[in-house]
């Protein structure tokens, strides 16, 4: 980057000190040398978590060119934390960079950087990890933040980073910190099953990853889709809504996407499984009432299964609805709400079948 000779002093203080915190000036070097930085830490991020990307400076001459082979020193002068050097010298382009991982309190962090008799500041706040979604399964959770997908748990297969470019988005150790797991994407929504999880874009693409194929990848024979959703475990694991016609498409680790026959025009969808690893999935029709298929029981009034949904009985016309492992539940505008499907509280012997919505409660809000 080059910039005219007299503006370099303004943008040297602009640079070292409003852009993040403060500054400190040249102590041996020319004075029209100076610290550019490059890559700059944002206004915010995680305690106890390494920066999405690498701090990266470029020591500068009065010919705006790069100094190469300069010693750089950083180090952590607030908020704990550390700092992890890429590099002991800049290179051929005057650049050095590392990777900087937050304290573990929030609060102000700060980092100092120095070389070739020049001197800089780096700050930034330790917030607490605000997701905008968030999603588990049995062992593993994964949460999206500014379109992000950080991921964490047991059956993780994400943890802190190697000294790297930045921070290595998998390597199959079990960790319960956060890991960054894809910030290519732009993912607004997401949803986690067994130890996979999906992610949907804004273009409506599906992106997914597992501890086999711990990248994110598109996922094929999908059409542009509108909602995600899944089930915790089992061989056909996620659900999707198509953005045409809200058609539901389901996969999994073992079957490829396949439209559900007769799911066309659902509001939104939830799924569950039943005891024998089948499908349990329930939807809302466009006129609030709702239609499940797989296993019996399914709420229609019969004990028959479906591959296709039927109508839940008792005309209910419902808000939202919940389903787990071979039952569903309904949420009126009234705040009732009705149950269906496996009862696995009711018999010491085994879930008994409730056939048609049952009233649980009432006053729900």
């Amino acid at each position: 980057m080059s910039h005219p000779h007299s503006a370099r002093p303004a943008l040297t203080a602009f640079l070292a000190c409003a852009v993040i915190a403060g500054c400190s000036d040249s102590t041996s070097g020319s004075d029209s040398d100076f610290i550019e930085v490059t890559k700059a830490p944002p206004a915010a991020a995680v305690p106890g978590w390494p920066l999405h990307d690498t701090i990266q400076i470029r020591l500068v001459d009065g010919a705006d060119a790069g100094k190469a082979g300069i010693p750089v020193q950083w180090s952590v002068s607030k908020g704990g934390g550390t700092v992890t050097p890429l590099s002991e010298t800049t290179d051929a382009d005057g650049i050095a960079a590392a990777l900087w991982t937050l304290g573990p309190a929030p609060g102000i962090n700060e980092l100092q950087v120095s070389g070739g008799g020049l001197a800089a500041s780096l700050q930034t706040v330790g917030r607490a990890f605000q997701a905008e979604r968030v999603d588990a399964g049995f062992a593993l959770g994964c949460g999206l933040v500014a379109g992000a997908l950080w991921c964490w748990g047991n059956d993780a297969w994400v943890h802190s980073a190697p000294v790297s470019d930045r921070p290595d988005p998998f390597g199959y150790d079990s960790t319960t910190s956060p890991g960054l797991v894809d910030d290519s994407h732009g993912l607004i929504d997401l949803a986690v099953s067994d130890n996979s999880v999906c992610a949907l874009d804004r273009q409506g693409t599906v992106w997914c990853a597992d501890a086999d194929a711990p990248t994110m990848t598109l996922m094929p024979g999908l059409p542009t889709v509108r909602f995600i959703t899944r089930a915790h475990t089992g061989s056909v694991r996620y659900c999707a809504l198509a953005a045409s016609d809200s058609t539901a498409w389901c996969w999994g680790s073992m079957s490829p996407p396949a439209a559900v026959p007769g799911s066309s025009g659902l509001a939104l969808m939830h799924m569950g499984l039943s005891s024998a690893g089948q499908v349990f999935a329930c939807g809302l029709r466009p006129d609030s009432t709702a239609a499940c298929w797989g296993p019996a029981p399914l709420g229609d009034g019969t004990t028959s299964a479906s591959a296709t949904p039927v109508a839940v009985s008792g005309d209910h016309h419902f808000q939202d609805l919940a389903v787990g492992d071979g039952f569903a539940c309904g949420l009126t505008g009234g705040g009732e709400v009705w149950c269906w499907g496996k009862d696995w509280l009711d018999d010491a012997t085994g879930p008994s079948a409730v056939v048609a919505p049952a009233l649980a409660t009432s006053g729900v809000s």
